[in-house]
């Protein structure tokens, strides 16, 4: 039986899209051999089914028309975060009263920033060049 842990990635990747649902047709059934085998009292086994529904979420998330381009009008969003492996960021901007991905990026820690505590991967992942945060930003100043 695989660890508890790989469970708890495939329940934040999980996550992490279900912030996107809205862009996805069909969510809940694309995601549901994923969902099925992060519950509690079931053995992990990573299938050819659930390889299927995460190539095809990947594919949804990153795919016209969740990603667009960006505007010169609309208002930018920036949303960050971290977890115990790694930060990330979105790029989104309101484009016709809707929130668009123009860009997602992550990464994860280096040795010496897994030993940060939680209040320095948050702000880490706000600002690191690699993971995108500061990527953003100049990409935002220079429209």
């Amino acid at each position: 039986m695989a660890s508890s842990h790989k469970a708890s990635e495939v329940r934040g990747f999980l996550g992490l899209c279900g912030y996107y649902r809205r862009f996805v047709p069909n969510f809940s059934d694309v995601t549901a051999p994923l969902h099925a085998m992060t519950k509690k009292n079931v053995i992990f086994r990573w299938s050819s089914e659930c390889q299927k529904s995460f190539d095809e979420l990947k594919d949804k998330l990153t795919r016209a028309p969740i990603l667009a381009l960006p505007r010169d009008e609309g208002t930018y969003i920036l949303d960050t975060d971290a977890s115990d492996h790694g930060i990330g960021a979105v790029l989104s901007q309101v484009q016709d009263g809707q929130e668009k991905v123009i860009s997602y990026a992550s990464r994860l820690y280096s040795t010496a920033e897994r030993r940060y505590c939680s209040g320095s991967e948050e702000r880490l992942s706000q600002s690191d060049n690699r993971a995108g945060g500061s990527k953003f930003w100049k990409n935002l100043n220079s429209q």
